[in-house]
């Protein structure tokens, strides 16, 4: 099981990359019962929508129907995804693309959970540069760890046309002490 704050810390780290005002729709995708949403949302997100064919029936911000990445209908600001399973693919390649409207790129961040077990040999870090080297052309990117327990790896990026350098004091970390190897994508 994950760490019980890590919606609280995910919607933290959007926030602070992210703007709220500059990315005001978002697609929560592998959302499950939307916890992240309503993080979002307290955070001044306005129009969250949680994708997952598991999904609970009735709220109005849960889509339950699987992400079709590049072939998905949905127009948002930012695509996010926390422990997504299977889904992170299908956000990179929404992200690399603006989905089935084509509106070109759009800002990322994924928390990946868990990789294909035929990468295993290989292991996470080779698992996130692979992930990374699919929104390497359309995007500048970075990879950095959340302050929670568990799968705490964010790989995030904005799209290259709108390339702007993070204010310094909310630049991640990408030399810290974590075992993983922190890095930026080539400028």
């Amino acid at each position: 099981m994950g760490d019980r704050k890590r919606f609280r810390v995910f919607a933290d780290f959007l926030a602070e990359h992210f703007e709220p005002e500059r990315h005001p729709r978002v697609a929560d995708v592998a959302g499950g019962c939307g916890r992240l949403a309503v993080e979002l949302k307290k955070r001044g997100y306005e129009r969250i929508w949680v994708i997952d064919p598991r999904a609970p029936r009735g709220n109005p911000w849960h889509e339950r129907r699987e992400f079709l990445g590049a072939e998905d209908p949905i127009q948002v600001d930012l695509v996010v995804g926390m422990h997504p399973d299977e889904a992170t693919l299908l956000i990179l390649e929404y992200a690399a693309t603006g989905g089935k409207a084509k509106a070109g790129p759009v800002p990322f961040a994924v928390c990946p959970c868990c990789y294909p077990s035929e990468l295993a040999r290989y292991g996470f870090r080779s698992w996130v540069r692979l992930q990374a080297g699919l929104v390497e052309r359309t995007h500048q990117w970075w990879v950095t760890r959340l302050r929670m327990r568990g799968r705490n790896v964010v790989l995030f990026g904005i799209p290259r046309k709108e390339s702007r350098a993070f204010p310094t004091s909310s630049r991640p970390d990408l030399n810290s002490e974590s075992k993983i190897e922190m890095v930026a994508s080539p400028s």
